[in-house]
């Protein structure tokens, strides 16, 4: 008989009902969409729909395990170095993305260009798998939760 011993961790940021799944036999975690979505290069698309703040507080949680492999949604399983420099990129990415929108509010740039120019940024390369639509949609959750965070 084998034994998996398995830690639930509540991931909440992309959304209030996120979970991982740390597998400790294997020291595999796996995130589903907590970390955002790879692009080309060192950008990520940070997908936080409910909260920044908790968003960020997950990757740090989740960095701070030091995983050997790391299982994200909708694209594979990084390995070794690969995991922390996944985590640590997604934090960035987030970061960037999230001042990015905040000075362009901040300007008092309408909602609608704002909107087109996170857009025109992040819906490159593998995103593209996905409509243009629901694209434009998860850019307008991240601008309206940031937007709601700041009144």
């Amino acid at each position: 008989m084998i034994f998996c011993s398995i830690k639930v961790i509540d991931s909440p940021g992309h959304s209030p009902c996120s979970l991982s799944i740390f597998i400790r036999n294997d020291d595999l975690l796996l995130i589903s969409d907590a970390a955002g979505f790879p692009l080309e290069g060192d950008t990520i698309f940070p997908i936080y729909f409910l909260s920044f703040k908790q968003y960020i507080n997950t990757l740090e949680r989740l960095k701070a395990i030091k995983a050997k492999q790391l299982g994200i949604g909708h694209f594979g399983i990084f390995k070794g170095k690969d995991t922390e420099v996944f985590l640590e990129k997604a934090i960035k990415s987030a970061y960037s993305l999230h001042n990015f929108i905040k000075r362009q509010i901040e300007k008092g740039t309408e909602k609608g260009k704002i909107e087109d120019k996170v857009f025109r940024l992040m819906y490159q390369n593998r995103l593209k798998k996905y409509s243009k639509d629901t694209i434009k949609e998860c850019v307008q959750l991240i601008i309206f939760t940031l937007n709601h965070q700041l009144c």
